[in-house]
């Protein structure tokens, strides 16, 4: 099963509606290959979430939609940065 992780509902609602997800849990959403996860802001938040999940369901690949890449100190606000790559 694919995980997606995404910290706030306003995010999440077009994966939602177009996978049609269906809430299992509170904050996971789920069809017959994939989940949905509101993780909330920050890697803490995550991190006390995420276990959870994957102990309960056969989770094979996580995709975090999230900061990540974006920690660095060289990245402005209210910029525009291309992406090479997207995992």
């Amino acid at each position: 099963m694919i995980l997606l992780c995404l910290a706030h509902l306003g995010e999440a609602q077009t994966f939602i509606k177009k996978l049609n997800l269906k809430l299992v849990d509170n904050e996971i959403y789920k069809n017959d290959s994939m989940a949905l996860i509101l993780t909330g802001e920050g890697p803490f938040e995550v991190l006390t979430k995420l276990p959870y999940i994957i102990g309960k369901y056969p989770v094979s690949e996580v995709i975090n939609f999230g900061i990540a890449g974006a920690l660095s100190t060289q990245l402005n606000l209210n910029q525009i940065y291309s992406i090479r790559t997207c995992y």
